[in-house]
């Protein structure tokens, strides 16, 4: 079954947190996750952040190289071809992903996620469903 979890808006300054739970949830499930990101900036800014946190373990993580088990990358299509959860925090919809999961977080504005983004995923058979973690 291929899911969406989509990520209700919290707070900005809760939203690095709450990906922090996310990623350090998924991994200790052994999943290898991609993280799609809106630019360089994005993808720096995060790596940082997840070489800062949590501070008692380290998540091994990579920009744009398929073999560490937490990716980060601008370029999405790397990773179409790879099994792996995928986390969208860039602007555009990932369904032609071999991927069984993909969470969203939903927009700041609250208005949650534009229509056109979720319908890119029904239209792609892909299941929508809240995310509570």
């Amino acid at each position: 079954m291929k899911t969406v979890w989509i990520i209700r808006s919290a707070l900005k300054q809760e939203k690095p947190e709450r990906l922090l739970r996310l990623i350090r949830s998924k991994f200790f499930e052994k999943k290898e996750i991609g993280i799609v990101v809106e630019g360089e900036k994005a993808a720096l800014w995060l790596d940082a952040f997840l070489w800062r946190k949590p501070p008692e373990l380290f998540l091994p993580h990579a920009i744009d190289d398929l073999r560490a088990p937490i990716v980060i990358t601008e370029k999405a299509e790397i990773l179409s071809k790879k099994e792996m959860i995928l986390i969208n925090l860039g602007t555009k919809t990932l369904e032609n992903f071999s991927a069984s999961e993909i969470y969203e977080f939903e927009s700041e504005n609250g208005g949650g996620m534009e229509k056109g983004r979720l319908l890119c995923y029904k239209n792609s058979q892909w299941i929508l469903a809240d995310f509570l973690g």
